[in-house]
């Protein structure tokens, strides 16, 4: 109950969290990307 009103009392904290998971999860997805390209590239 006490959970529940403390997420309704900071969402805005709460999408301040989201927006730097999603940003390091882009980041990390770029990376693997980036990773897998110079492999591919050292391979042929």
């Amino acid at each position: 109950m006490s959970g529940e009103m403390q997420f309704k009392q900071a969402p805005k904290e709460n999408l301040e969290t989201w927006k730097l998971v999603i940003k390091f999860m882009t980041w990390l997805t770029i990376g693997t990307i980036a990773l897998l390209v110079l492999m591919a590239a050292t391979l042929v």
